[in-house]
Order: C-alpha cells, then structure tokens, then sequence
C-alpha cells in the first residue's frame, strides 16, 4: 500500500500544479482539471485496494462468512463514493448539496446492513430460547 500511496500524492501534486497553472492563465478549465484528479485518484485507490479486499475476502471465507465480507465491502465502497461526491459538491460551494450526499450515503449504508442486523437479532433470539 506504501507503493500505491507514492503514486496518489504523485498524482494529486500533478493535478495541483496544473490547477494552479490554469488558474492563473484564465482559470476556465480548473474545476475540470480538479474533477478529473479527483477521478483518477478515486481509479488508483481502487485499483490498489483490490488486492486488499481479495485478501479480506479470503480471511472471511475461510471462516465460512463470506455474505460479512461482501456487506462490508460494499458498505466502504459507500462510504468513499459518497465522500469523494460530498467533498466535490463542497468544494464548489455547495455544502448543502454534500450533506445530502453524506446523509444519503450513511443511510444506504444502514439499508445495506438490515439483513445482518436481522440475522443477528435471530441469532440472539435462538440463543435466547436455548437459554430457557
């Protein structure tokens, strides 16, 4: 991950730069240039965590929970679209339009997490009867 951490700073300095640069000159392109980085480095942080949730995906399926695994990875892929897209909206002003996001984002969250929040709370009635 160091190696991958090397090239999203690589490229966020980029991406600085050629801001700037653009800012200066006339500044009409800046926002393209800013959505554009912020694109490729949410495309290179994906790319270097696949071998990250392939391994985290192996350590749930050898212990048999594999559904885990899937919810908890599509619950951060959640959280970093929904931030990236608030942190857009904020740098462009609107910060009411990235608290919708935020709160759109954190309730498909909890939407995608009901099924295992319903598993557990029949795990814990099961448990409950066995007890008695």
């Amino acid at each position: 991950m160091g190696e991958a951490l090397f090239r999203i700073c690589g490229l966020a300095v980029l991406c600085l730069a050629a801001s700037l640069l653009l800012a200066r000159m006339g500044g009409e392109f800046v926002g393209l240039v800013r959505l554009g980085g912020s694109v490729l480095l949410f495309g290179v942080l994906i790319f270097s965590l696949s071998e990250m949730l392939e391994e985290l995906r192996g350590l749930f399926a050898a212990s048999g929970a594999e559904k885990y695994a899937d919810c908890m990875i599509r619950a951060l892929g959640l959280a970093f679209l929904s931030a990236i897209c608030s942190d857009l909206c904020r740098d462009t002003g609107e910060s009411t339009l990235a608290s919708g996001i935020e709160m759109a984002g954190k309730l498909a969250i909890v939407w995608l997490s009901l099924p295992l929040v319903e598993e557990i709370m029949e795990t814990a009635a099961e448990i409950l009867e066995i007890g008695t």
